[in-house]
Order: structure tokens, then sequence, then C-alpha cells
């Protein structure tokens, strides 16, 4: 066994770089992997890739799948529940209610394919609701202060305002 692979918190943080690594992700919880190498200069592959193990071994970092990217957090640092990709469509949806799996796909510029799933996963976990208007589905961010079947909506304040 190396230097380099002590065991405990203390000896993980004794090199610098890997000290660098270390304070950089504390202080940017959710920071990529090519964020990381770019921020701190780093050229070749491998040291970073090696340094991330060992601080993950040794319970200091934790890295979650963001899609395509793996995200990394400090130890105690709260993870973000929703994927970027998530996170994208729910604010897409909260800006323009009723919004459609076409116009979705349009503004966001992603397939129809990772829209439907992710309206799938969001409306699980009960951040969206799905309605029918005409022959189509609309989507809306739900609000738990409203009942999107009460009189008071807009949709129904429409149709009793003409």
């Amino acid at each position: 066994m190396s230097r380099y692979d002590k065991s405990g918190s203390a000896a993980a943080l004794e090199l610098p770089l890997r000290s660098e690594i270390f304070n950089l992700v504390k202080a940017q919880g959710g920071i990529t992997y090519t964020e990381i190498k770019r921020k701190l200069e780093i050229t070749g592959n491998g040291g970073l890739a090696y340094n991330l193990r060992v601080l993950e071994k040794n319970r200091l970092l934790r890295s979650f799948s963001d899609g395509h990217y793996k995200r990394f957090y400090a130890k105690g640092q709260q993870v973000n529940e929703l994927t970027t990709v998530e996170e994208l469509i729910l604010n897409m949806v909260i800006a323009n209610p009723d919004s459609s799996k076409r116009f979705l796909a349009e503004k966001i510029d992603y397939s129809q394919g990772t829209i439907n799933s992710t309206l799938k996963k969001l409306q699980q976990k009960e951040l969206i609701g799905m309605k029918k208007i005409g022959k189509h589905y609309a989507y809306y961010a739900v609000d738990t202060a409203v009942d999107p079947t009460s009189p008071d909506t807009i949709d129904n304040r429409v149709g009793q305002d003409s």
C-alpha cells in the first residue's frame, strides 16, 4: 500500500491536489468530472479519476448519475432530487402552463422520448399533472394549494367569462 492509499479522512486529504478537488466539490456540490477538470486545470484523466475514487472510498465524496453525467457531492451536502432534464422541464411547465409534449420538445431541444419519460417521472413525483384539452394532453405544475378540478381554476373561469 502506498502512502497515497492510507485509510482515513485526514490521510486522504494529505495530497494538495486531492485537497483541492475536495474543496472544489465542497464549494460547488453537484459538479461534474469535466467541470472539476476544467476548473482545476488538470490535463490528464487518470490522476483526477484516481483521486476522486480515493475520496469516495474514504467517504469524503459521493457521486450520483445525472443522465449522461456523474455529479460529485461532498459528505453531508444535500443532493438535488431532480436531474438536470427534470429541472428544465419542470421550470418550462411552470413558466408555460398547459404545455404540450411537442412544445416542450421544441423549447428544450430534447428528443420526444426523453420528454415522455421525464414527464412520467415528474408525474410520479407528483410535481406535474396532466389533463386532456380537446384531443391533446397538456401538462401543468402541481400546486398543492390549488385543486385543478376546482371551479376557481383559470380553465374553468375562462369558460364562464364569455
